[in-house]
């Protein structure tokens, strides 16, 4: 593989990315804010588990680049 072709082939994943969020972004966030803000569920208790879910994910995330870097090394 070149030095050309993996900057195209990076330079489209950043743009194709780029692209995927904001269509989840304007598609999907913004629609599931409006509904939950509108339908007052912000202090409901059943959705306490979305904070813990997000918190584990984010650690998970962290860890796993760690343990990627590592390997590398």
């Amino acid at each position: 593989m070149t030095g050309r072709t993996l900057a195209g082939k990076t330079a489209a994943a950043l743009i194709l990315g780029a692209a995927a969020v904001a269509v989840c972004y304007f598609r999907v966030d913004q629609p599931v804010a409006w509904f939950v803000h509108r339908h007052r569920l912000v202090g409901h208790d059943s959705l306490a588990w979305v904070a813990v879910a997000s918190a584990w994910l984010k650690n998970a995330a962290i860890a796993a680049i760690f343990a990627v870097v590592a390997g590398w090394r």
